[in-house]
């Protein structure tokens, strides 16, 4: 996981990395956060119950591109 994650974050930071004829800009950074949060509906006991905090633990996140799995209809 940790390998992908890696390889997500240095395509996305070479993709704003690129030097135009006209105009050079430093690299931006890009904070890339990827969160398990187990929402398998009856596969996973006490879902109902971890919606909210599961809200507020993402929320307090700043990250620019957040990365959900598990996350079941």
């Amino acid at each position: 996981m940790k390998l992908r994650l890696f390889i997500i974050s240095v395509f996305a930071l070479a993709a704003g990395c690129r030097e135009s004829s006209s105009t050079a800009r430093e690299p931006e950074e890009v904070i890339v956060d990827a969160f398990n949060v187990a929402l398998a509906g009856a596969f996973i006991p006490y879902e109902s119950e971890r919606w909210q905090p599961i809200v507020d633990a993402i929320a307090a996140h700043d990250a620019d591109v957040s990365c959900l799995q598990e996350v079941w209809t």
